[in-house]
């Protein structure tokens, strides 16, 4: 599938109240919005499956490190952090990131969440790509060019065949709701123990959503949609979430954009 490449540079969320068991345990993932919304079950496959890495490469007095990686059948996830850069008041960061994997195949980023601070003169954030889980790759390398001031980086590093999150597990569900005439439609949903993704086909434009179990606890957060300008196969909206908890009896609240709500029931 196509995916629509986008950046988001927000400020990272800070996380308060960490077991001990994660403190200090991928310290960018945990604030990052992108990475699972201080969610536990994100943060423990991170904990498994994560591995750091600590590698460097400089482009004139910048630094780009390469902090921490996590690699499921869904995502490949890098932590970075750039020191020592500059970039003019009138421009905002502007990365443009590629992998290459041993065996040689390239991947454009997916997405980015990113914190610039100018006065520290550092760059922080997580970079996304598409699944990089092939257990024969032995090592990767992460390009980065910085647009606005015309920075390149290049940064090798080993990782670890056993540091790689399970396959995603595909549910076929059919489930779906109407608001008058038009339906809304529950197609598939794609997961891992670090991250959802649902697949709707809808008759009507949507905003966001949430998961309840059917006692109305919030079980799995919105954390990004796409919707492609032309429908792609038999689904309309792709929607990223928290890792959906095993729970049976579930409910997809919806919330179109003229403020309207619906639920949808479905099973897993």
């Amino acid at each position: 599938m196509k995916r629509l490449t986008f950046v988001l540079c927000i400020a990272l969320i800070a996380v308060l109240g960490l077991s001990q068991a994660y403190a200090g345990l991928f310290s960018v993932f945990e604030q990052s919005a992108l990475s699972g919304k201080k969610d536990k079950g994100a943060l423990e496959a991170y904990a498994q499956y994560g591995q750091s890495v600590g590698a460097e490469a400089q482009s004139g007095v910048a630094k780009l490190k390469v902090q921490d990686i996590f690699r499921d059948g869904m995502q490949t996830k890098i932590s970075f952090i750039i020191t020592n850069i500059d970039i003019a008041e009138t421009d905002r960061f502007s990365p443009e990131f590629r992998m290459r994997d041993s065996l040689g195949n390239v991947y454009d980023r997916h997405a980015t969440e990113c914190k610039h601070d100018r006065k520290q003169r550092v760059v922080s954030g997580v970079v996304e790509f598409e699944p990089i889980a092939d257990r024969e790759i032995t090592s990767l390398e992460l390009f980065l060019r910085e647009n606005s001031s015309n920075l390149e980086w290049s940064v090798a590093f080993n990782v670890d065949p056993r540091k790689v999150g399970p396959q995603a597990r595909k549910y076929s569900v059919g489930a779906l709701a109407g608001i008058d005439d038009k339906v809304v439609e529950i197609v598939e949903i794609v997961s891992t123990p670090s991250m959802a993704r649902i697949y709707l086909n809808s008759e009507v434009p949507l905003y966001c959503g949430e998961v309840k179990s059917r006692t109305g606890n919030t079980v799995a957060e919105f954390m990004q949609g796409f919707a492609p300008l032309k429908q792609n196969g038999n689904w309309t909206h792709e929607w990223t979430f928290n890792p959906i908890p095993p729970e049976k009896d579930l409910v997809l609240v919806v919330q179109t954009t003229a403020g309207e709500t619906l639920e949808i029931p479905f099973k897993l």
